[in-house]
C-alpha cells in the first residue's frame, strides 16, 4: 500500500582538442553526454546581463535532459485509508457508512466490534483487507493470534465499507488487541484497542 530523486555522479574528465576548437565556433566533445561552450570572443563585449558576464567560458557543462511533464497523480504511492474509526456499531445510509459510538476500549461482553473505512484509490481495482489479531491475552490464546479476516475487491471511488467482528461465544479475553488493515497487500493502518471488564470502566482503566 518510494521513488526519490537519485544524485548524478560528477563526471570524468574530458580531453579537448584546442586546435579542433579553433577551426569551428561551435564544437563538441566526443563525449555524447556533454557539450562545450563557445570560445572566448576577443572582440569588445556587447552589454550583457550580470549573469551572463559572470558566466565561465570554455568551460564543460552537462547537456540538460529533455523535460517531462508527469501528472501529479504519477507520485501518489498508491490507494490509501483515507478514513477509520473503532466502534461498538456502525449506521449505513444508501452507500455511506458511519460509526455508532466510537471507542478503542470494549468490555468482555461487547457483541460486536466495528471499523468504519474509507478508500481513495483513483480509478484502478483494490483489494482491501481486514486482519483481526489478539496481541496479548493474558495467556487465554497465543500472542499474536490470528482470529479472523476479511477482504473485497474494490472498483468505484472513494468507497465506504466496514470491517466487523463478533463477540466469541464464551465472550471477549481482556487483553490487548489490533486490527490491520491492508490495499493490494500492503499493511496501511494498525488501529490497537483494548477489552476490559465492564465494572471496571474506562476511567478506571486510564488512571
Amino acid at each position: 500500500m518510494g521513488g526519490g530523486i537519485s544524485r548524478g555522479r560528477s563526471p570524468s574528465p574530458v580531453l579537448i582538442d584546442v586546435q579542433a576548437l579553433n577551426k569551428t565556433t561551435s564544437a563538441q566533445s566526443t563525449h555524447s553526454e556533454y557539450v562545450v561552450d563557445s570560445p572566448v570572443n576577443t572582440k569588445s563585449p556587447t552589454k550583457q546581463s550580470n549573469k551572463e558576464n559572470k558566466a565561465p567560458k570554455n568551460r564543460l557543462t552537462k547537456q540538460p535532459s529533455p523535460l517531462v511533464i508527469t501528472p501529479s497523480s504519477a507520485f501518489n504511492k498508491g490507494p490509501v485509508y483515507s478514513y477509520y474509526q473503532l466502534g461498538f456499531d456502525y449506521r449505513q445510509e444508501e452507500d455511506e457508512f458511519t460509526v455508532r459510538n466510537p471507542s478503542s476500549v470494549f468490555y468482555q461482553d461487547s457483541p460486536l466490534v466495528v471499523c468504519v473505512y474509507k478508500v481513495d484509490a483513483g480509478s484502478r481495482t483494490v483489494a482491501a483487507k481486514g486482519v483481526w489479531i489478539a496481541e496479548d491475552t493474558f495467556g487465554t490464546a497465543p500472542p499474536n493470534y490470528l482470529i479472523d479476516y476479511a477482504s473485497i475487491e474494490i472498483s468505484e471511488f472513494p468507497y465506504s465499507g466496514i470491517f466487523t467482528i463478533r463477540k466469541p461465544n464464551n465472550g471477549w479475553p481482556l487483553g490487548t488487541y489490533v486490527l490491520e488493515m491492508f490495499l493490494d497487500g500492503d499493511l496501511k493502518q494498525r488501529l490497537p484497542f483494548t477489552v476490559i471488564e465492564r465494572q471496571l470502566g474506562i476511567s478506571k482503566l486510564i488512571s
